[in-house]
């Protein structure tokens, strides 16, 4: 990871590393455009599909068919007593 990356990446470094595994190098800057395009693809409160990829305290991502992260905040999980 690069010192640009850092600096834009909120998570821990290898959060970043289970994303890349996932969606590949989605934060080069050959990819502005199609990031661009994903967002205007999607109002707010649009509906989609979507596959679980991974979860960290008070954070879900998911793939929603874009080529890209999803960010699922979490303020709550409901206990049910079982810790992964």
């Amino acid at each position: 990871m690069n010192t640009n990356d850092q600096k834009r990446c909120p998570w821990p470094p290898h959060v970043d590393d289970d994303l890349r595994r996932h969606f590949g190098d989605y934060k080069s800057p050959q990819k502005t455009d199609a990031w661009e395009k994903a967002k205007a693809s999607l109002a707010l409160g649009t509906s989609v599909s979507r596959t679980f990829v991974a979860q960290y305290p008070f954070v879900v991502f998911l793939d929603i068919g874009l080529g890209f992260p999803a960010l699922l905040l979490v303020i709550r999980f409901k206990d049910t007593g079982h810790v992964r």
